[in-house]
Order: structure tokens, then C-alpha cells, then sequence
């Protein structure tokens, strides 16, 4: 009767959740499209940790959603402030020697 083993309850997919958001939140400063990925990782295992009832399920999900809504802030950042500052470069360089870019 008290022979049987209790297996631990594992956290694996709450810990997931919570180490994949707070990467998020780091990427999304250097480099936002990974921030994005992750924040969708840490959302999806938060989501399952929920689900089998683990411990970091909210912590999961809410770094994962602001480590979404920041990853999209700075791109649109990055492409309003830095769009025009790559195509002046692009425009000073003189691409019609060939040597920089392949023209297909």
C-alpha cells in the first residue's frame, strides 16, 4: 500500500514558458524577430503548463505577451527610424561598379 512511488509533479513546461519569455524581453531590443518567436514559444507553453496545471503558467504567458507587444513595437521602430537612414547609405555607396551586391 505504501510500497508505490509518488512521482513528482514536474514543471517543465511552466519553467519553459517562463525562461523562453523573459528571452524575449531581451531580443526584443537586438534583435526583434527572435524576440518574436520566443515570445510565441513562451505563450504556447504557458498555455500548456495552464493546462496540466503547473506552477509559472501566468508568469509564462504575461512575459511572453510583452515580450511580443515590445518585439513589434521595435520593429516598427526599427523599420520607421532606420529604413531611411540604410537607403541614404544605400544611396551614397556607388552601386553601379557591382562589387558590393550581386544584381540577379
Amino acid at each position: 500500500m505504501y510500497d508505490q512511488e509518488i512521482q513528482p509533479k514536474s514543471n517543465a513546461f511552466g519553467i519553459t514558458a517562463l525562461v523562453t519569455g523573459i528571452c524575449s524581453l531581451l531580443f526584443a531590443f537586438c534583435c526583434s524577430w527572435l524576440g518574436v518567436i520566443l515570445a510565441l514559444v513562451a505563450i504556447i507553453f504557458g498555455l500548456l503548463a495552464r493546462k496540466e496545471k503547473q506552477n509559472f503558467d501566468t508568469a509564462g504567458i504575461v512575459l511572453g505577451c510583452a515580450g511580443l507587444v515590445l518585439s513589434i513595437v521595435m520593429i516598427i521602430l526599427n523599420l520607421k527610424f532606420l529604413g531611411p537612414l540604410v537607403e541614404d547609405f544605400l544611396k551614397e555607396l556607388d552601386l553601379s561598379s557591382g562589387l558590393l551586391f550581386l544584381k540577379l
